[in-house]
């Protein structure tokens, strides 16, 4: 398991800024956002990113895009910045409601958009993963591997990430229903539900049940968002994650 951010999680630094305290945190790899570092107006700025990154020996672990699968021209914008910038996954969202909230008309929209997108970022060997996300199509396990079924594309899988509002157990059995379709990525969740974020080091239990037994295959765990937006709460949540979850296993 490697260590990476989002760099939305230092969304007010510019690119050199994210990476340079990146590598002062010991993250391994950045998932670079849409909107805050990478313009789909502007596709110069994934060139640079692709650069920079490069000369701070910084992998990419994937591009994260707002795109909520609802607009084809959208989607097709971000497989062209994900192949500018180098990323292997492009992230994204499975529609704006949940299922229950859906008509077959919405939901063969998001489907087949997907399928279109899939089409086109395998051709440079990208993958397409949907976050995991309540008032999505992927609010539940089940209804989140639906979806993956339902597009069968074999380049389209999902993220995971807790979801605050269930309960620790129930988190885990839905992260190892999902794991086989799971693209590699997935976000650590430290949002309170009295509103803003806390250290790692107050989860530690959660993150100890989440992630133990699989923190020495093949996956990605990014930190989000840290306590403040601070630089130094970034560091210790690195710290933390590298201790007591990553084990310092490359």
């Amino acid at each position: 398991m490697k260590l990476g951010m989002t760099s939305f999680t230092l969304r007010n630094e510019n690119p050199e800024n994210v990476l340079l305290y990146a590598k002062e945190a010991g993250v391994q790899g950045i998932e670079w956002g849409v909107g805050e570092h990478v313009n789909l107006e502007e596709l110069k700025t994934a060139d640079e990113i692709k650069a920079l990154s490069e000369k701070y020996q910084m992998k990419i672990f994937s591009l994260g895009a707002y795109c909520r699968m609802d607009n084809p021209e959208d989607a097709l914008k971000n497989v062209e910045a994900a192949k500018r910038l180098g990323a292997p996954i492009i992230r994204v969202w499975a529609g704006n409601k949940a299922l229950e909230k859906c008509d077959e008309d919405y939901i063969n929209t998001i489907v087949e958009n997907t399928k279109n997108m899939a089409d086109e970022a395998g051709k440079y060997g990208i993958k397409i993963g949907f976050e995991f996300h309540h008032s999505t199509l992927t609010e539940t396990a089940e209804c989140a591997i639906d979806l993956i079924r339902n597009i069968n594309k074999p380049n389209v899988g999902l993220y995971w990430q807790p979801d605050r509002d269930k309960s620790d157990l129930l988190n885990n059995k839905e992260k190892n229903m999902v794991l086989p379709y799971c693209v590699g990525n997935m976000h650590i969740q430290n949002y309170t539900k009295e509103g803003g974020y806390m250290l790692v080091e107050e989860i530690s239990d959660a993150l100890h049940l989440y992630y133990d037994d699989i923190k020495n295959e093949n996956y990605n765990l990014m930190i989000e968002f840290v306590k403040d937006a601070s630089v130094e709460n970034l560091k210790k949540d690195a710290e933390t994650l590298s201790k007591i979850i990553l084990n310092n296993i490359n």
